[in-house]
């Protein structure tokens, strides 16, 4: 991926196990993409969530390692000649302060106030919603189940969807964990979980009433991205830096909707923990198209999905 805008040392703390990876966390992939929609230059290494001012990942560290402080205490930030670092923690937060500190372009400086309006309620759906519901569905089966086998073994063959066990995203969430030791951390992990997701929300509902939930949403979106490759068509310029693609607010350069979008777009194409979700999102040629593109432009160094 070319950049042109190197600013300070930016490194961004992923689940990602190796290099041209996607990491299956749909918060990881937005952030990347976010960063890529800008050209921002940034490297990638592997987090711990304990590491991050948030307990969680995506973290990123800008600036040179002379000194450090964390997002919630940041006056110093840029004295002695830069020679301090931020540690940020939240996609959503990460993106903000940059924006803040100069370091990344506001993608969203020219929309309508009824534009951001809408991508704002985009990311909600997406990231308070859609997310959950594509975590929630599997956590029995990868979490409560597939931690226990070694990872040659398949024994749930509904899992076995478009990506094969040549797929380089085939690993399970668990696998970097020795064996026997992940069945307590797949116990321990899938109880947390379960009340989080009852607490949140999602997990009130039934299997057939989130079915019923994620066949709504992506229907919406897939009809968004129908009606603007339609009302684009005659004027859209195919080539580099996103020209040929549709942006789901009919902007012509992506919006921060779009890397929420396509993180839980390839996110979920990519993973096979919820074959449902996946087969949904199949279903709908908008959908793959837009993530292809996306894709194909801004992560021709990534593996893609199969």
């Amino acid at each position: 991926m070319s950049t042109t805008a190197p600013g300070l040392p930016l490194t961004v703390y992923t689940g990602a196990t190796r290099p041209g990876i996607y990491s299956w966390s749909p918060f990881d992939i937005k952030i990347e993409a976010r960063l890529r929609f800008s050209h921002r230059a940034y490297s990638v290494h592997k987090g711990s969530p304990p590491k991050g001012p948030r307990g969680k990942i995506p973290y990123a560290r800008i600036g040179h390692d002379g000194g450090q402080t964390t997002q919630n205490d940041p006056k110093d930030y840029g004295q002695d000649g830069g020679e301090r670092s931020i540690t940020l923690g939240d996609s959503t937060l990460i993106t903000r302060k940059l924006i803040a500190l100069g370091e990344l372009e506001d993608l969203n400086a020219k929309l309508s106030p009824v534009q951001k309006a809408q991508d704002l309620t985009i990311r909600a759906l997406l990231e308070e919603k859609m997310y959950f519901i594509g975590v929630r569905a599997p956590i029995g089966l990868w979490v409560e189940h597939r931690h226990v086998y070694p990872d040659t073994e398949t024994p749930i063959r509904s899992l076995r969807t478009a990506n094969s066990q040549s797929s380089p995203y085939h690993r399970r969430p668990l696998s970097t964990i020795p064996y026997p030791i992940r069945i307590v951390v797949g116990f321990f992990l899938a109880r947390k979980l379960r009340g989080s997701y009852y607490a949140q929300g999602i997990g009130r509902y039934t299997d057939e009433e989130r079915s019923m939930f994620c066949e709504e949403a992506w229907t919406a979106f897939n009809d968004i991205l129908t009606a603007n490759n339609v009302q684009g068509d005659g004027k859209r310029a195919e080539g580099g830096d996103g020209q040929g693609i549709q942006w789901v607010l009919g902007t012509e350069g992506p919006t921060e909707a779009d890397a929420s979008l396509y993180g839980v777009l390839a996110g979920n194409l990519i993973s096979s923990a919820n074959p449902e979700m996946q087969r949904t999102i199949r279903k709908f040629p908008a959908l793959v198209n837009y993530a292809e593109r996306v894709h194909d432009t801004f992560f021709p160094d990534y593996s893609r999905w199969k």
